[in-house]
Parts: C-alpha cells; structure tokens; sequence
C-alpha cells in the first residue's frame, strides 16, 4: 500500500509540473492544462496485519533462545531477558510497549495482576491496564527474577547506550529499560533475518514475523477459544 501511494503522488506530482507556468523554461508551459485537475484518485487499500501460528512464534523463540545461550557471557543475559519480554508478550497478548515500560511495582502478587496507569489508551479509557498474571506468566516473570543482575526497577532491559549513565543507568550489568516498543521490535527484525542467513537463504522462518503479531495471535487465540470480541479486546486492553 505504501509503494501505491507512493506511485499515485508521483503522478500527480509530474503533471501538476507539466501543468504549471515555469519561468525560464522553455516553453514555460509544457502542457495546457492539467487534465488529472479535481479527479479523486483511489485510495490504497490498507495493509492487513496477519495472524502467525503459535507454533511458528514458538519454534522462532525456541531458535532465538539457543542463540541467546550461545551468547559470549558478557551479553548472554540480555539476550535472553529479550527472549523473555517476546514470549511474555505472546503469553499475554500486550503490546510491545507495555512490555518495555514493565516494572517491578506493576506486579500485585496476592492479586495475579500487573496494573499499568500509564499506557496507550489510557486518555480514552479513563482506566489503568490490567494484565493477568496466568501460571505461565508467573513461571516467566520469576525467571527473570532469578537472572543475575536483575534491574532493580524495570523488568526487561537491554544493553546500555549512549548517555545511559545521565539518565540514571549507572550498571553496566543490568543496563537500562527500552527506550520504545519500536527499538524493541527492530531487534526482533534483525533476529529473524539473522535466522535466515544462518539457513543460508534469504527469508527462512516467520517472514510476516513482527513483534505485533504475537498480539494479534493472542486475540485470535482468545476468541477461538470462545471469549466474546469484547472479552478479547478487554483483555489486551
């Protein structure tokens, strides 16, 4: 839909040129009028975001965690903390942004929840975010509890950057939280195309694997299962 579009502004670009008077040029005018003037060009149809199996998101964690292992030990526990952010989100059907923002104090134990005030929708809702903290994703966040180093504050983090220590960031060790759902889900990218380079062919595995589709997946998941759209949707908020 992109190129599309991009086609459809380049035609009307060069024959409102053509159209238009030029001084210096000659002729100043290289048509008499434009005859593409008040016409409606069809919109691009919007890309779809699709729906990748489970099994397939699976068997791509179970390749990107082996590589996480085999890691230099220096970078091996941040490998896998990004792992475990992927299928946390799989698990619970959050945007990768949440995901990012998750901290420690978001966790209500006793009450099985992690309860974001600030979050995407939160304007339009008027409601904090709540996600269910299920048996599996209890088992995922105490195993990132028990990872050495452990930020103190956020639950997933990467490597630190530049300036990471003016923002607070002070242990090479635990490193810092992510700055966005966006840098967190070009990692993914360059994990699946390091996937397919190492199958020596361009594209192997999930090529429609983008972060968002572990959500989209999840509400699929959710429905088929016999939740109502608007159980689903209350669910991944």
């Amino acid at each position: 839909p992109g190129y599309v579009a991009g086609v459809g502004r380049t035609v009307r670009t060069v024959w409102r040129w053509a159209a238009r008077t030029v001084a210096g040029r000659d002729p100043v005018r290289l048509i008499s009028a434009n005859p593409f003037e008040g016409y409606r060009f069809p919109l691009a149809p919007k890309s779809v975001r699709g729906y990748l199996e489970g099994a397939v998101v699976r068997r791509f964690l179970r390749f990107a965690w082996a590589k996480a292992r085999a890691a230099p030990a220096a970078s091996r526990r941040r490998h896998r903390l990004f792992v475990l952010m992927l299928w946390f989100q799989l698990l619970t059907g959050c945007r990768l942004g949440e995901a990012c923002a998750l901290r420690w104090d978001h966790w209500d134990r006793a009450a099985g929840k992690l309860t974001l005030v600030e979050h995407k929708t939160a304007k339009k809702v008027l409601k904090p975010r709540v996600i269910y903290v299920t048996a599996p994703v209890a088992r995922l966040l105490r195993a990132v509890e028990r990872l050495p180093c452990r930020h103190e504050e956020y639950v997933f983090t990467h490597e630190r950057k530049r300036g990471a220590v003016r923002r607070g960031h002070l242990s090479p060790e635990t490193g810092e939280p992510w700055p966005s759902g966006s840098a967190a889900a070009a990692r993914a990218r360059a994990l699946r195309g390091d996937r397919g380079r190492r199958r020596g062919r361009r594209g192997v595995g999930p090529r429609k694997l983008v972060a968002y589709l572990n959500r989209h997946g999840y509400i699929s998941d959710a429905i088929s299962a016999g939740l109502t759209h608007e159980q689903a949707a209350n669910l991944v908020g």
